[in-house]
C-alpha cells in the first residue's frame, strides 16, 4: 500500500476528473487513468463526495442491438452509455453479471456511475456444497478487477433470491462480510422482489436487508400486477424505514414506433401506454420518503421502428 497526500479534485458525473498514475521500478511500468471520489449512506440519503445525490439509472445488458451481438469493446459501450446519458441518467446498473472492462472504463470517462452485479439470482441451489465457494470466487474476481474504477459505486451481490431457500441467508451474509473485508469503500446491495401488495399497500421486507446498504426492490405493479387502487395513493410499509429505498427495477414495455394514434383506447405495448404508465408510477414512487433511485424499465434497448 502506498500512502500520499495530494489536493485531488473529486470525480463526479458533472465533472469526471481523472488522473494519470504511473508506477515504475527497474523492471516494469504500470500506467492507468483513475479518479477519486467517496460514496456513502447517511440515514435515508446516498452521498457522493459528501453531497446528497439522486440516482437516475437504467438497467443494461451486455448487448449491442444494432450488431445483434455482445458488447465487446469501447465502441459498443459508447453506444449504450450514450443512450443512457441522453435519457438523463447519471448511473447504469450492469445486469446481471459483471460486464466487460470496456463498459466500466467508458462509463468512468463519460461520468456515469456504475452498479456492478454478481450472477447470483432466483433459483440458485445454495445447499449445493460447491455453490458458496463459486460465489465467493466470483465476488473476489469482480472486486479485484474494478477496485480502482471510481465509477463503480455499488457491488450488488444477489438479485431476486428467495428467503425460504435453504442456506440462502447464511451464504449471502457470509458473502457480504467477505465483500466488505475486501472493499469497504463502496455500497453493498442485495436486490429482492419478495414484497407484498395488498389493498394498495406495498410491503417491503426481507431479512437480507439487514446486511444491505440500500433497500433495493424490483417491482412491476401496474404492469405484471394490476393496481389495487389509485396509484398516487399507494402506501409504503417498509420494514427498514431508516435505509435508502432503491427501486432497482420497474416499468412497462413498449414496441418502438407502435403508436395508439387514431385508436379509441390506449393498448398495452404502445409508446403512449408506456409514457402514461411511467408518469403514474413516478407519482406512486414519490410517496415513499427516502427513495434515492429509480431504474426505469428492465433493460435499455435500442430497436428498429415497429412495423
Amino acid at each position: 500500500m502506498i500512502n500520499f497526500k495530494a489536493g485531488l479534485q473529486c470525480w463526479s458525473p458533472q465533472d469526471p476528473k481523472r488522473y494519470i498514475v504511473r508506477l515504475e521500478n527497474a523492471n516494469e511500468k504500470l500506467v492507468d487513468t483513475i479518479g477519486f471520489r467517496t460514496i456513502e449512506v447517511k440515514g435515508r440519503d446516498v452521498l457522493l463526495n459528501g453531497k446528497k445525490i439522486f440516482l437516475k439509472s437504467v438497467n443494461i445488458q451486455e448487448e449491442n442491438p444494432l450488431k445483434k451481438s455482445r458488447c465487446a469493446n469501447e465502441e459498443d459501450a459508447d453506444l449504450l452509455l450514450t443512450a443512457a446519458k441522453d435519457l438523463g441518467c447519471n448511473m447504469v446498473r450492469l445486469v446481471h453479471y459483471p460486464h466487460n472492462e470496456a463498459m466500466v472504463r467508458t462509463a468512468e470517462r463519460m461520468g456515469i456511475m456504475v452498479w456492478s452485479e454478481l450472477p447470483v439470482y432466483q433459483h440458485i441451489n445454495f445447499s449445493d456444497s460447491t455453490v458458496p465457494g463459486k460465489i465467493i470466487t466470483m465476488q473476489q474476481e469482480m472486486v479485484a478487477r474494478d477496485k480502482n474504477r471510481c465509477a463503480v459505486i455499488i457491488w450488488s451481490l444477489s438479485n431476486e433470491t428467495y428467503p425460504g431457500t435453504p442456506n440462502r441467508n447464511a451464504t449471502l451474509i457470509t458473502l457480504t462480510k467477505a465483500c466488505r473485508n475486501l472493499d469497504d469503500t463502496r455500497l453493498v446491495v442485495h436486490v429482492t422482489n419478495t414484497q407484498g401488495y395488498t389493498n394498495n399497500v406495498f410491503t417491503v421486507w426481507d431479512p437480507i436487508y439487514e446486511h444491505s446498504d440500500l433497500v433495493a426492490v424490483n417491482e412491476y405493479i401496474g404492469w405484471y400486477l394490476p393496481w389495487q387502487g389509485n396509484p398516487e395513493k399507494t402506501k409504503w410499509d417498509t420494514k427498514f424505514p431508516d435505509k435508502p429505498l432503491f427501486i432497482s427495477e420497474f416499468g412497462g414495455e413498449s414496441l418502438f414506433g407502435y403508436r395508439a394514434k387514431g385508436l379509441s383506447t390506449i393498448p398495452v405495448w404502445t409508446e403512449e401506454y408506456q409514457k402514461r404508465y411511467t408518469r403514474i408510477k413516478s407519482k406512486c414512487l414519490s410517496r415513499r420518503p427516502g427513495c434515492v433511485a429509480w431504474l426505469h424499465g428492465y433493460c435499455l434497448t435500442i430497436n428498429r421502428p415497429y412495423v
